[in-house]
């Protein structure tokens, strides 16, 4: 199963009714992310779990700076599952998701 990493967790933010935003640099290695992809989130303590994209957005919080990506992750209640400096990996980086994609 291919992997590719994603990102590494900055910030993680919590919205009621909708879930757990985890934060970081985009680290663009040409791949696609989809709606309905899957995802591994590594916590610093070694730990993993599996869980699937509900959404994407991509973003620059200054003018030249680095694009951030910020991932809705699905079934992730507490941001607290999702540690400052966890690494997000795409899981099976050759198909993902449903036809859905994200704007990036």
């Amino acid at each position: 199963m291919a992997r590719v990493q994603i990102t590494v967790v900055e910030d993680v933010f919590s919205i009621n009714g909708r879930g757990t935003i985890a934060v970081g640099v985009w680290r663009d290695e040409g791949q696609r992310l989809h709606v309905g992809g899957r995802v591994e989130v590594r916590r610093p303590d070694g730990t993993a779990f599996q869980t699937s994209l509900t959404g994407v957005d991509l973003f620059t919080k200054c003018f030249g700076a680095s694009r951030n990506i910020g991932l809705l992750l699905g079934a992730v209640e507490a941001p607290e599952a999702v540690p400052k400096g966890s690494e997000v990996w795409l899981l099976d980086a050759s198909h993902q998701g449903n036809d859905v994609e994200a704007p990036l």
